[in-house]
């Protein structure tokens, strides 16, 4: 697992041909590769559960998976009472290639995803859009079904902050085929 704290001045980076807007990181790296061993069973990249204070600055968090079929699925289950948890630049890599369509929310809307529609602009990387959710009750679920081969390497990296803390906030990452 990779984990950055996000510096607050951003600039831009080409890689592979595309340029992204960045911010300074500081990074603490843990490298670890899920092979899941039931096509059946979600594969936990993330887990957030009762944090003791709220973590408003975004952090990164990264894992390497091995693919297990030819369509895999990407979720992300938010509850936070009575704050936000914003998630943003969501990346699967393979090759070089991303894999997902609007990781970033820059469409400003929801294309690529399922679920719930939670959206909120200046609250992401470099103050852009994000998925900025805000649920109480029950866990709100948005996912993204993409194409892989089964076998190869893939790099899986997203942003998280959270206001509030406690029982009540939850973020659980998980993979499937």
């Amino acid at each position: 697992m990779i984990i950055s704290l996000l510096r607050e001045q951003c600039y831009n980076i080409s890689f592979l041909g595309t340029t992204t807007p960045v911010v300074p990181t500081t990074t603490i790296y843990t490298n670890q590769i899920l092979n899941q061993t039931s096509a059946t069973t979600n594969r936990q990249i993330y887990l957030l559960s009762s944090p003791l204070t709220a973590s408003p600055l975004l952090s990164q968090v990264s894992a390497l998976y091995i693919a297990q079929s030819t369509y895999e699925t990407l979720t992300f289950g938010i509850r936070n009472d009575p704050g936000y948890t914003w998630i943003d630049n969501i990346s699967v890599l393979s090759n070089g290639h991303e894999l997902l369509v609007n990781g970033n929310f820059e469409y400003a809307n929801n294309t690529g995803w399922q679920g719930a529609s939670h959206l909120g602009n200046t609250c992401g990387v470099c103050s852009s859009y994000c998925y900025n959710d805000g649920v109480t009750g029950n866990p709100d679920y948005v996912s993204q079904t993409f194409q892989t081969t089964p076998g190869s390497l893939l790099y899986i990296s997203f942003y998280i902050g959270w206001s509030g803390s406690g029982s009540a906030v939850l973020a659980n990452v998980t993979i499937y085929p």
